[in-house]
């Protein structure tokens, strides 16, 4: 049975989700400053996957492009939750990048580690979604291992949400 099971996963999973893509339980440490150096964690590899996705030309849709709709749905995500009205990622000297996030209202924006290690975890799973979303034209599947792992309650039950809003509007 595990056999058979095995090759139906294979031959009809595996050729529509091609690139399925894990996030462990803990995928970020709160740094003020992540650089891409080779000892680098996985929220840093996210971080480097989405600094690409955003040189990455999609050459198919006019408008909107993938880039934006990725970063629109980081933004419309961080709005719901109530952590910030937008957020930048700074490149610095190219020693690496810091990331910020802005209430609507301030023109100086708050580092992502000052918001502690629950915000940054989520950050990271909205960076996946947003690069994945840039990448692809097909469904992608992202396994994620405890998204509510250090978050608040309230923000524990919009995950669902979030998760089918990225299914919908990307195709994650």
């Amino acid at each position: 049975v595990t056999y058979v099971i095995n090759i139906i996963r294979d031959s009809l999973l595996f050729n529509k989700f091609s690139d399925c893509q894990y996030i462990p339980s803990i995928s970020s440490q709160v740094q003020r400053l992540y650089t891409f150096d080779n000892n680098t964690s996985k929220f840093g590899d996210i971080l480097l996957n989405y600094k690409l996705s955003c040189t990455y030309i999609d050459k198919t849709t006019t408008y909107p492009s993938l880039q934006e709709r990725g970063k629109d749905f980081i933004n419309k995500w961080l709005r719901k939750f109530g952590i910030a009205h937008h957020f930048e990622i700074c490149t610095e000297n190219s020693l690496g990048v810091t990331i910020y996030l802005y209430k609507e209202q301030d023109s100086k924006g708050v580092l992502l580690a000052d918001y502690g290690f629950g915000i940054t975890q989520l950050f990271a799973i909205l960076l996946t979604i947003a690069t994945n979303a840039v990448y692809t034209s097909y469904p992608r599947v992202i396994a994620i291992e405890e998204p509510e792992n250090h978050l608040h309650p309230a923000f524990q039950s919009l995950l669902a949400d979030m998760f089918y809003d990225a299914w919908k509007r990307l195709g994650v």
